[in-house]
């Protein structure tokens, strides 16, 4: 498995404030992009943090290409301390 980066950041958002973003950035091909989804909830709650919203991808490097291994994405969940 990859080594993954989870920060909570501070976060403002258009058309809202955000105040925490934990984010885990995933390198390689969109079909292994589930390994991120499966370890940032669990980096979550270890954490003593919880989801408070809808998540969104950040496609640093991204294309049309489902395998392209060299591809960047930062997956982030807005959180709240629990």
């Amino acid at each position: 498995m990859k080594n993954f980066l989870y920060i909570a950041l501070d976060f403002a958002l258009t058309g809202g404030c955000v105040e925490k973003m934990a984010t885990v950035v995933h390198h390689g091909s969109y079909n292994t992009i589930n390994q991120a989804y499966a370890a940032l909830p669990a980096w979550i709650e270890a954490n003593g943090y919880k989801i408070i919203g809808s998540n969104r991808e950040v496609y640093v490097i991204g294309g049309n290409e489902q395998e392209n291994e060299s591809y960047v994405t930062e997956v982030q969940f807005p959180v709240a301390k629990a």
